[in-house]
């Protein structure tokens, strides 16, 4: 689990780092994209997706995980 997470974030970072590179984004344009994604209902979809996938993973390996929060749609 630990190394799916590490992983992810090291990709989420080198695009960062790509963008920045190119000056297709800002150091300020990271906080102000992320309390966008943060708060578009369509990310929600997303999230309950990711859990999903992660909470299976977890389960293969025989690890407990306590509830998520019920999907409102």
């Amino acid at each position: 689990m630990m190394m799916m997470f590490t992983r992810q974030t090291m990709y989420i970072q080198m695009l960062i780092d790509m963008l920045k590179s190119k000056e297709i984004i800002q150091g300020d344009d990271v906080p102000a994209f992320d309390f966008a994604v943060r708060n578009d209902p369509d990310s929600v979809a997303a999230l309950h997706e990711v859990s999903g996938l992660y909470r299976s993973f977890a389960n293969q390996l025989g690890m407990v995980l306590p509830k998520f929060p019920p999907d409102p749609a």
